[in-house]
């Protein structure tokens, strides 16, 4: 019966240790909040025209499900597994820098797989580049009066 217990409470504390690596939308407002993170540009598109090239983006990037906070001018998601080593958390501020132009910021945070120690670039650091670089492609389109395709272009 203590052999029960035992394995019991050590895989409670393997759950419980596990979670403490785990990221949660959270940190990455606490990232935004700090203004030392993230990578912001501003792009000569409306605010809403911004907010559903940002849409398309994450969703070309595969995220999860979408948690928009429009009033307050940010969405959060993740992409990746749902095990905590392969996601990243990820939030994009939508803001209005002056007519028809906009500035877009992205935050990501994620762990570097623990069976991946040798990676020098971690899955989330790769986000960050990838975003800009399709919501530049989102721009062009919207711009051209294209509508946003459903699969990345």
């Amino acid at each position: 019966m203590k052999t029960g217990h035992l394995i019991i409470a050590l895989a409670l504390l393997l759950t419980c240790s596990g979670s403490a690596w785990c990221l949660s939308p959270q940190d990455v407002l606490n990232a935004k909040q700090s203004g030392d993170e993230g990578i912001t540009v501003v792009y000569p598109v409306n605010q809403d025209q911004a907010w559903e090239i940002a849409h398309a983006v994450l969703h070309w990037l595969h995220s999860n499900m979408i948690e928009d906070h429009q009033d307050q001018n940010y969405m959060l998601t993740s992409i990746g597994a749902s095990t905590c080593a392969c996601r990243a958390e990820v939030g994009v501020w939508v803001e209005t820098v002056r007519e028809n132009y906009t500035r877009v910021t992205i935050i990501t945070k994620g762990k570097v797989s623990q069976n991946d120690f040798t990676k020098m670039e971690t899955f989330h650091d790769k986000l960050k580049p990838d975003f800009i670089i399709k919501f530049r492609k989102g721009v062009e389109i919207v711009k051209s009066g294209r509508q946003l395709p459903f699969n990345p272009p």
